[in-house]
């Protein structure tokens, strides 16, 4: 398979059936990136110096991105809130993901968690009457 027309989609759990496939509004594209993460089971240094390493198959893949600046309270909470209403996990910010992964032009399925988010507001736009935000990171980190 090769990509498919989305970087994140965010799977529906028993309270929330439908998939949500973040738009692109929401992700400002020269941010987006992606890495899978091997990983050693024991893996050491042998009495030559030579790395005796046993690689597991599970890669957890990590990928950042942030938003477009200037999003206004207003998109930032529904954006959060189709996250929100899909986690596995509310405590944990867990969620089923299915993301983009460039190195191998396909997807990774994994249960992710979403660490703290820490937005930080550029202006508050009396014209519109909002607050606006400056890019926002986001991330999701495989279990």
């Amino acid at each position: 398979m090769a990509f498919d027309g989305y970087l994140v989609k965010i799977y529906g759990t028993e309270n929330v059936n439908t998939d949500y496939e973040i738009p692109y509004k929401y992700i400002k594209f020269d941010s987006y990136q992606v890495f899978q993460s091997t990983t050693d089971l024991d893996s050491y240094r042998d009495q030559t110096g030579r790395l005796q390493r046993t690689a597991l198959t599970h890669k957890p893949v990590k990928v950042e991105f942030e938003t477009p600046a200037m999003l206004t309270n207003e998109d930032f909470a529904a954006f959060m809130l189709q996250i929100r209403i899909r986690y596995i996990n509310a405590t944990e910010k867990k969620v089923s993901a299915r993301v983009y992964v460039p190195e191998i032009d396909d997807y990774e399925d994994q249960d992710m968690y979403i660490p703290d988010i820490q937005p930080s507001i550029y202006r508050y736009n009396k014209a519109i009457g909002k607050l606006q935000y400056n890019p926002i990171r986001i991330a999701l980190i495989g279990y």
